[in-house]
């Protein structure tokens, strides 16, 4: 376990962390460990969104992330493909001049509206979801 990861899960259960307070440990190991596998977060915010997607998916197990692909059909999988998803997405946003709000840009390729997979239209709230979570995990974030 590298060391920064072991400090903040012993000052995060001390003091409370956003973090350490919303997630179990287990799944705060293994998405750290999909950000690494995966080259890390090429924006440090980025790194919350990860988090914040996890809180608004919250899907069953091969769905935690709410990838679609038959691919990610584990934790795993599901972790280091919306890390993938996030950094190629925040790369897209960054070289555009339209959306001035990465969480609407991330939003309209993560989660669209209308498409035949949301039957029940929960992508209609996602975007003001991931928002939600985005400021409860970390108030300093900057995107």
């Amino acid at each position: 376990m590298k060391p920064f990861l072991i400090f903040i899960l012993i000052i995060g259960s001390l003091y409370g962390d956003p973090i350490t307070d919303n997630f179990p440990k287990d799944e705060i190991m293994r998405i750290e460990d999909a950000i690494d596998r995966n080259g890390g977060m090429i924006h440090d915010d980025l790194k919350i969104i990860v988090y914040a997607i996890r809180k608004v998916e919250n899907g069953r197990n091969g769905k935690e992330f709410g990838i679609m692909s038959v691919k990610a059909n584990d934790f795993n999988s599901q972790a280091g493909w919306c890390v993938c998803t996030v950094n190629k997405n925040y790369q897209r946003w960054v070289k555009q001049s339209k959306e001035k709000d990465f969480v609407v840009f991330l939003g309209n390729r993560y989660a669209p509206l209308g498409v035949d997979n949301d039957p029940q239209m929960l992508n209609y709230n996602w975007i003001k979801n991931l928002h939600f979570w985005i400021e409860k995990l970390d108030v300093q974030n900057n995107l």
